[in-house]
């Protein structure tokens, strides 16, 4: 992939602080001494971000919402610009204020809760009184039809709790993400000890496919394990993994306005207050062109997906983002997994009309053509064809783009299932 002027997807970490300090967070071995942006700095980023024309931005911490009041005016003038907010928090800080914020304005949230058991979810963050604090907080949201994604991230210490706290996040009718604490780059012994391993890993597996069936929950994971990590084909299609877009479509934005690929990386490519972004995504090219694909992972067949894994984890683990992480089980590379792709049988004589919501954008060398928070990259060719018929025939494309009719018809699948175009007929 080229260099993006307009990379889709976007973190923004406007605090360090938290208030809780929870033993899996990356922010809670990191130096004492915590920069907090200045009221300036968040409009002097947003700025930015509003140049950048992502299509959506969550907003992260820390806990973001020690400064609602600084970045309520940031949040509505993005939004002002059409991009799709998102705020991840621990949810202990709502208020009836921030909710009718929320409703107003179609923001989702992600709400990070590590166990349904009291004792030891006050162990994990480091904090009192947490589970009977976000219930509260919870029955708030609930009460605004807010969209809530709860994020159980799992250590030792909580995995034994893991099933009872996806039956309490069942009966508060929300979504459920499972992730795994993935060992910060400075991490200490204390932190270490609490690390899952494969066979954690295993169960893990086998406690969210148990929560799909007998609850019917919607679960996901939320973070990028490689796909070999999976020991069947069964286990791989149940379990809808994270995927990761650092440094490709998506990038991170800190508090004094460093980006990185990712949040939790610590590698930094440049200021979007001082640099020029086109230089900054430049330098990022490492993460698009397979220098950071593990040796042992050249010849899977889920190389350019998966990409190894998380770079950040095995950077943390071996001082090399080329290695593989935890998780990675080489007997199963190559990965032969393949998830089934529901094809629509296109005729040749099928009409379509380009979606009323969908957004073209010029970049660099391609164009961004997307509709909600979906994204998806053109060739400058293809996409003004689109731009110039918004409706047309099967027939009609076929013609003029010279593309196998079998390939076509893939092609206006993706784009279909992305809801870029409609089917007419």
């Amino acid at each position: 992939m080229s260099t993006l002027l307009y990379p889709p997807y976007l973190q923004w970490e406007v605090v360090s602080e938290c208030n809780h300090k929870c033993i899996h967070c990356y922010n809670y071995w990191r130096a004492s001494n915590i920069d907090v942006v200045k009221h300036s700095d968040f409009n002097a980023i947003t700025d930015k971000i509003i140049a950048r024309k992502p299509v959506y931005v969550a907003i992260t911490g820390g806990e973001p919402l020690l400064v609602f009041d600084e970045i309520k005016p940031c949040i509505s003038r993005m939004i002002e610009a059409g991009i799709r907010i998102s705020i991840s928090s621990n949810g202990t800080l709502i208020t009836e204020e921030i909710a009718n914020f929320y409703e107003r304005n179609n923001i989702d949230t992600v709400i990070s809760f590590p166990s349904i058991d009291p004792e030891i979810c006050d162990k994990v963050c480091n904090s009192e009184g947490v589970v009977h604090k976000l219930e509260g907080k919870l029955e708030i949201l609930k009460r605004h039809k807010i969209p809530v994604t709860i994020n159980i991230v799992l250590t030792k210490l909580n995995l034994p709790t893991l099933y009872d706290t996806l039956i309490a996040i069942k009966q508060w009718g929300f979504t459920a993400r499972v992730g795994i604490a993935q060992r910060p780059i400075n991490a200490s012994e204390e932190y270490i000890k609490y690390e899952l391993d494969r066979n954690d890993f295993r169960h893990i597996v086998k406690e969210c496919i148990r929560a799909k069936r007998e609850l019917m929950l919607d679960v996901d994971f939320s973070v990028c394990v490689p796909d070999c990590a999976f020991d069947s084909e069964e286990e791989y299609l149940e379990i809808d993994k994270g995927d990761c877009y650092a440094g490709t479509i998506a990038y991170s934005i800190g508090t004094d306005g460093s980006v990185k690929a990712c949040q939790c990386d610590i590698k930094t490519y440049g200021n979007i207050l001082r640099d020029d972004f086109e230089a900054i995504y430049e330098k990022m090219s490492e993460w698009r062109n397979g220098g950071m694909i593990p040796s042992e992972c050249e010849h899977c067949n889920r190389v350019y997906t998966c990409r190894g894994g998380c770079r950040v984890e095995a950077f943390a683990y071996d001082g090399d983002r080329r290695t593989l992480p935890t998780f990675a089980n080489l007997e199963n590379i190559p990965v032969n997994y393949v998830k089934p792709i529901e094809i629509i049988n296109l005729a040749d004589d099928s009409e379509f009309e380009v979606s009323p919501h969908a957004k073209f954008l010029k970049d660099k060398e391609c164009y961004r053509v997307s509709v909600g928070i979906v994204a998806v990259h053109l060739t400058n060719e293809f996409a003004q064809w689109l731009k110039n018929n918004p409706c047309f025939t099967f027939k009609e494309l076929a013609k003029i783009s010279h593309i196998q009719h079998e390939e076509l018809k893939l092609i206006l699948n993706m784009l279909i299932k992305n809801t870029i175009i409609n089917i007419v007929r």
